[in-house]
């Protein structure tokens, strides 16, 4: 352990232990040492620095195993030293472990290229100066030339006037601070006067707004997407950002075996009316929204302009790009350098050391950028009538977990009916690099570029050869795939782009068949199968088989479980096992991020916007085990309240409340057990409403036969898949109910609706008949029959709709099926709770009005309940002669008395407020709000309590005594921070927010109301 007094300290050695399964060959699975050490790494905030050279630092003699057991852990402050750490393994000579060394160097990146920073439109003569700018050049061409030229003599512009106006933040920080500084030292001799005390006012504010600009441009760089600005986290976009450049950096390519590391060495057809609509000309409508529905902070390209900053100077801008869609339209070319882009290396695995192990991204300038998106959205519309059923990326209506549903049901019939047959994984290599199909339509040279929203479109068309090919050997019988159902549906072909399976019947002809087609599908075009990184899995043949099968295609044998998409096929879903890479997600998640780093509101949007989207896809199509229901929940529940690890922190609130409905009191962190529920019913929706495609094909021809109609759970197979039984169990009826109208009606399980009912004045009336009159409970089952039917409304003459009924114009949608789950949760006792949605303020702050309106602060009081403290140490820190409990604390104690008074002498009120919180919030909230909004209540009531609650821990932890002289003037300064980062348009100076809040307060109200009614009245003419 090596350590200096700065508190930059390592450790480093043979820890004889890893972090993952990753880490270890010659072993399988996970075991508790690497939990343990993982959990070690995660509770001590170290940084595990990337190993660059190699993957494994220890190998058995034997060569059986390999592992990476040495290693140097950093802590925080010495990883954000300046200069980029890498660590590389040394040759091992004759020893088992290889020696490792640690490097410090600042790397080399080479020219640093112009980036426009989101941080500029925060300053107020910005949008001025882009337009005046824009309006001043003239440049004489072609329409794209045009454009291309003046962002690059805007660029030039820019850059002078970041680095004289905007950009000098660490002079303007200290300018601000000496203003501060002279003022308090004034202070010190005599007391101020007006213009002193607006001097020292304007320091603060001109202090925090740079410190607002650094973190919006810190932001900007650790492109954290699910942060709202306001909550002050520019510690964690700076250990984000050190992430990310440690992960981007390269610090050598594996090159012919030697190690580089300076950087100078290194045919369907559409319609004809499909045809004219895809070359019709572009309309500004078009092309705005285009670029309203992009992210604009998705990084830039070599003219270093990001959408976003083309929607702040599109009015500015505009008709210059427009004049460019014009002139495209017209000939179809666009000007040399236009399309030029930057290359970016992105590691396709950990420890990447060649080249090959890296996939390269194109980084777009935004010009050509907007016009290939544009193109892409018309693409996108026709796609599907291009691509073949067996293709499910990219196309409008597929879906990913479509083709791993088919390929389980497949694995599932062929073991049911014990039919020898393989199932080949296949792998192309640089799929999107190696592409080379010119065609009269495109003229290109080798290979797509990854960045490009065209390509993943015209890759779709070059993949279809593939399902040409495969297609015409079937037909032609020379390849025969697997027979699904009564009438032998064959499947044969999965693809998801270059992602495919191709299966059939074992023998060898088959085996043959499909080497071929790949070899001629590469001598089409130019996309080569890796054989050795493929794998061919065999069903009901014997092993001497299978190897057979691998020797002739050149592959590895395959072993089940394996991964399709992401997402395990012919495994137990049941089974904690296999939800592993889940819950390791989870964890590898929290490492990086490090919940010491970030504030509970900061928390609490990452739990909501991140972590609860991880094992989406795993959601989508498998039903959640209980086990790992309940870990993937504890985790969550961790990273919120702070725990790492096996450190745990006390849980203040129920995790049922955190995931209630704000609505309801709630946090609105999502259910991970009702979203599961509610994405696997979409099955049901989906099986009656879509026009046949193959997933829905495969499961009809193989459970439901040749009924028209499908009744999901009534199956005609003896033996379900265990994965359609999971679908089957969620979402319709309760099961006791739909027993009832399956079997309880006296036609049976056959009968007509149209035999349940008669018509009646034009109006359907249900007549049920049943076999017997129901008893006991059967009564009260009868009668929810009977409301669910009433909800069934049918029109004569009308042909049958599918239709669910929670949902708008009768479509499922997950979120209202989630809402529709959670509308039986009780509302929480505390209505205050649900009013504490502030958007004036920064989410940590709303999330502690949350905890103190539940009364889940950590007070002496509660923590004396937890048996924490003992009873003769919960009385108030400030008064000693009162239990220290959120009344006490936050409104009767005489500190809070004094912040509550001066806060109603600064808003010109009179009144007597409550001796408890819900009382003095319902004050502020119902009573000021009524005047203000009920946001701007809100934000009063929450920076007083904030105030107090920090003083109140400043004097237990640090005993600094009672409250500061000048609180108001520090909640005035709070206070207009936090509006002025959170409302657009808000004019009034601090001095007029200090002395006049009210009237301040209501030109905000009447600001908001103007817009509404002017988008109101914009979607109107629209």
């Amino acid at each position: 352990m090596v350590t200096d007094k700065e508190g930059c300290w390592l450790i480093a050695g043979d820890f004889n232990a890893v972090r993952g399964p990753e880490e270890r060959k010659g072993r399988t699975g996970e075991s508790p040492d690497m939990k343990d050490f993982d959990e070690f790494i995660v509770t001590t905030d170290l940084v595990d620095v990337k190993l660059s050279n190699r993957r494994y630092t220890w190998y058995k003699p034997d060569g059986t195993a390999r592992s990476r057991l040495d290693r140097f852990l950093l802590s925080t402050k010495m990883s954000n030293m300046e200069g980029q750490w890498i660590q590389q393994g040394l040759p091992r000579n004759i020893s088992d472990h290889c020696a490792i060394v640690l490097k410090s160097r600042t790397t080399d990146w080479g020219p640093r290229p112009f980036r426009v920073l989101d941080a500029w439109q925060q300053h107020p003569d910005f949008k001025k100066l882009v337009e005046d700018k824009w309006s001043e050049m003239e440049v004489e061409g072609f329409a794209g030339y045009k454009c291309q030229q003046k962002l690059k003599l805007l660029k030039g512009f820019l850059k002078g006037w970041n680095k004289e106006v905007f950009g000098n933040m660490e002079a303007q920080y200290e300018q601000a601070v000496k203003k501060i500084e002279q003022v308090d030292m004034q202070n010190e001799i005599a007391d101020l006067e007006d213009a002193e005390i607006v001097k020292r006012q304007e320091g603060f504010s001109e202090m925090w707004d740079v410190l607002r600009k650094k973190e919006l441009i810190w932001k900007q760089k650790s492109r954290s997407k699910w942060v709202c600005e306001g909550d002050a986290n520019t510690r964690f976009f700076h250990r984000v950002t050190k992430g990310r450049r440690a992960q981007n950096n390269i610090a050598g390519l594996m090159c012919e075996g030697a190690w580089i590391e300076d950087p100078d060495l290194v045919k369907n057809e559409i319609s004809e009316e499909k045809k004219d609509w895809l070359e019709r000309s572009f309309s500004a409508k078009e092309i705005e929204e285009v670029l309203r529905s992009c992210d604009g902070s998705k990084a830039p390209g070599p003219d270093g302009y990001n959408f976003n900053f083309l929607k702040f100077a599109w009015q500015s801008i505009k008709e210059d790009f427009i004049n460019f869609f014009s002139e495209f339209h017209r000939n179809g070319k666009l000007v040399r350098g236009l399309n030029a882009s930057f290359i970016a290396l992105i590691p396709k695995k950990l420890n990447a050391g060649g080249l090959k192990d890296y996939r390269p991204i194109s980084l777009l300038g935004c010009v050509y950028k907007l016009l290939a998106k544009v193109l892409a959205n018309r693409l996108k519309s026709v796609i599907a009538e291009i691509v073949s059923e067996t293709q499910s990326a990219f196309v409008g209506g597929r879906q990913l977990v479509d083709s791993v549903l088919v390929l389980n049901e497949v694995v599932d019939e062929i073991k049911r009916k014990k039919q020898p047959a393989f199932v080949f994984k296949a792998d192309f290599e640089k799929a999107y690099d190696c592409v080379d199909c010119p065609t009269k339509e495109f003229e290109m040279g080798k290979g797509l570029r990854q960045g490009d929203p065209l390509s993943p479109f015209l890759f779709l068309m070059i993949a279809e050869g593939l399902q040409g090919l495969v297609k015409r050997a079937v037909n032609e019988e020379m390849l025969h795939g697997i027979e699904i159902g009564k009438k032998g549906l064959s499947v044969s072909l999965l693809q998801f782009a270059d992602d495919t399976i191709i299966m059939g019947r074992a023998d060898a002809e088959n085996i043959r068949m499909v080497k071929d087609i790949l070899i001629w599908f590469e001598l089409m075009s130019g996309l080569r199968i890796n054989f050795s990184k493929s794998s061919v899995f065999g069903y009901n043949v014997s092993e001497k088989w299978l190897k057979g099968a691998a020797s002739m295609l050149h592959c590895r044998v395959g072993r089940a479980p394996f991964l399709y998409l992401g997402l395990p096929v012919d495994g137990r879903f049941g089974s904690k096992k296999l939800w592993e890479l889940v819950v390791n997600k989870f964890r590898a998640k929290l490492a990086i991020w490090k919940a010491a780093t970030l504030s509970f509101g900061g928390r609490l949007i990452l739990l909501k916007s991140v972590l609860s989207a991880l094992p989406i896809f795993y959601m989508s199509l498998y039903l959640l085990p209980n086990s790992v229901l309940e870990e993937l929940i504890r985790t969550q529940r961790n990273f919120l309240w702070g725990g790492t690890g096996s450190i745990k922190k006390i849980s203040w609130v129920r995790w049922e409340d955190v995931c209630r409905d704000k609505a309801k009191g709630g946090l609105g962190v999502p259910d991970l057990q009702r979203k599961n529920w509610a994405m696997i019913g979409k099955w049901w929706y989906r099986l009656g409403d879509e026009v046949e495609s193959l997933w829905k094909r495969v499961v009809r021809e193989k459970y439901y036969g040749d009924r028209e109609e499908v009744d999901i759970t009534s199956i005609e197979c003896l033996r379900v898949s265990k994965l359609w039984r999971d679908i089957i169990r969620i979402g319709g009826l309760p099961l006791k109910l739909r027993n009832m109208l399956v079997e309880g009606f006296k036609w049976k399980k056959e009968g007509k609706v149209a035999e349940m009912g008669t018509w009646e004045e034009g109006r359907w009336c249900w007549r049920v008949e049943w076999r017997r009159g129901t008893i006991g409970r059967e009564k009260d089952e009868e009668e929810l029959l009977e409301k669910v039917l009433e909800g069934v409304n049918l029109k004569e003459g009308a042909g049958d709709v599918w239709k669910w009924v929670h949902g708008m114009d009768g479509k499922y949608v997950v979120k209202l099926a989630y809402d529709f789950l959670a509308s039986s949760e009780r509302v929480l006792e505390d209505q205050m709770c649900k009013l504490i949605g502030c958007r004036l303020v920064p989410s940590k702050v709303a999330f502690f009005g949350w905890q103190l309106c539940l009364d889940r602060l950590p007070t002496k009081n509660n923590l004396q309940k937890r048996g924490i403290l003992l009873q003769e140490g919960v009385l108030c820190e400030w008064c000693n002669g009162k239990v220290e409990e959120v009344n006490h604390l936050f409104c009767v104690c005489d500190n809070a008395w004094l912040a509550w008074t001066q806060v109603l002498s600064w808003w010109g009120l009179e009144s007597v407020l409550p001796n408890t919180v819900v009382g003095v919030a319902e004050f502020f909230i119902g009573g000021l709000g009524r005047i203000v909004g009920k946001e701007m209540g809100s934000c009063v009531f929450l920076v007083v309590a904030w105030y107090l609650w920090y003083r109140r821990n400043v004097q237990v932890f640090r005993k600094d005594e009672g409250i500061p002289e000048n609180l108001l003037e520090r909640m005035q300064v709070k206070t207009f921070l936090w509006i002025k980062s959170k409302v657009n348009g808000c004019v009034f100076s601090f001095y007029e927010w200090q002395s006049c809040p009210m009237e301040c307060a209501m030109s905000i109200k009447k600001h908001k109301r103007m817009r509404k009614q002017f988008y109101k009245a914009v979607a109107t003419s629209s």
